[in-house]
């Protein structure tokens, strides 16, 4: 049995992101088109009630500490480099994924 090539590898891992962002963008889109008839009245009913609802949409949620978002990005990035080195490391070119699935990667 063969074992796909790192280059295959790479193609699948990118397929995959690919398939994720798109999935992604349809989540993203559906809610705005279903939550969008309860917002757009909290922006336009008083001043105090839009000034509120930007707060809690906009200003709260940016304002986490530099630490916690340098935290999430050391995680993201560790993760992605651990992922394309995997398959250096063993010879059936698994990745983590593989192996914590159990699974093979075949040509």
């Amino acid at each position: 049995m063969t074992y796909a090539p790192l280059k295959i590898r790479i193609y699948a891992f990118l397929f995959d992101y690919l398939i994720i962002v798109l999935y992604g963008i349809f989540v993203v889109g559906t809610i705005f088109v279903i939550f969008r008839p309860f917002i757009t009245p909290l922006f336009s009913n008083s001043p105090a009630a839009a000034e509120l609802t930007g707060f809690f949409l906009v200003t709260l949620p940016t304002a986490l500490s530099d630490t916690a978002v340098y935290m999430i990005l050391i995680a993201v990035y560790l993760t992605a480099f651990i992922y394309f080195i995997s398959p250096l490391m063993n010879k059936k070119r698994k990745t983590t994924y593989d192996w914590i699935a159990g699974t093979k990667v075949v040509r």
